[in-house]
């Protein structure tokens, strides 16, 4: 689901062997639709008894948001985003249950017959919402942690529920699936396979992970650093720097630009390092 999908400009369905937009015109319950769209190619997909991907897209959490009066959470319209939330994950969970009941598969070209495949779930979000934290600007309009800070969720049959609570990249998605698949990635790739931390290793406190940000209203450039407890932005359209320490500030309220020591100034020289490797496309320089 999304209007996005349909558009040529964003090429999203490059890549994919099959490719539906599942709601046409539908702009709210969306999740019913999508559940039952992908249950019915999840049953197709394992019927193959071939390795697969499926990715599906949800789109109720997004604005303008659809007041649902059988979960009632509030008027205001942070609860009806939180309402679009529960709505969706409730919808969702056949398709989860779906995806996580064991799967035996007959095929001579993965084994002995009656193999137990493993099944891998991931849950990751594009971007957060922002509600007056940080002026009236919603999502895609800047770098802060109520955009940025989103999740990043592993389900498999042999994995321990861990919570980790360093930073990773939503981009760590593409070697980790990769190398879960046993299909390998490219070593000079910038994003890091998280196979380790899933299977119990300690994840890298020293990480850190770069953000942009080229989509703001009025038009600006914004480039930022993120690693275990700090996070610099510098807004490179007005020559601005704003540097928060998460552990005592984790909603970034504080800005202690030129107060935050030597950390700051080695992560202020990383990020201005960072930004002369990374251009503007030249529709996006108004």
């Amino acid at each position: 689901c999304g209007t996005l999908f349909e558009s040529r400009q964003w090429n999203i369905r490059r890549g994919f062997r099959r490719y539906l937009q599942v709601c046409g015109k539908k702009r709210a319950l969306q999740a019913p639709t999508v559940t039952k769209q992908a249950l019915a190619r999840l049953d197709y997909l394992k019927e193959r008894g071939q390795p697969y991907f499926l990715w599906v897209h949800y789109f109720d959490p997004h604005a303008p948001y659809h007041n649902h009066k059988d979960l009632d959470l509030g008027d205001e319209t942070i609860d009806f985003y939180d309402e679009e939330i529960q709505y969706t994950d409730r919808e969702m969970a056949p398709l989860l249950e779906a995806l996580l009941e064991p799967e035996e598969v007959d095929n001579p070209e993965l084994g002995p017959p009656l193999v137990e495949r493993k099944t891998y779930v991931f849950l990751g979000a594009d971007h957060g919402e922002n509600f007056g934290t940080h002026g009236d600007s919603p999502h895609a309009r800047n770098l802060y942690r109520e955009v940025t800070n989103v999740p990043f969720i592993v389900l498999g049959p042999d994995l321990v529920a861990r919570h980790i609570k360093d930073p990773v990249a939503l981009g760590d998605l593409f070697p980790t699936i990769h190398e879960l698949a046993g299909l390998g990635f490219a070593e000079d790739t910038t994003m890091v396979s998280q196979v380790p931390v899933l299977f119990g290793a300690d994840p890298d406190e020293d990480r850190l992970v770069f953000q942009e940000n080229s989509f703001s209203r009025p038009r600006r450039h914004a480039k930022a650093v993120l690693g275990r407890g700090h996070h610099l932005i510098m807004d490179i359209t007005n020559g601005t720097a704003e540097y928060y320490d998460l552990e005592e500030d984790p909603t970034e309220q504080n800005n202690i630009y030129g107060r935050g020591g030597a950390k700051e100034k080695e992560l202020e020289r990383i990020l201005r390092s960072f930004i002369k490797t990374t251009t503007i496309p030249k529709g996006l320089r108004r």
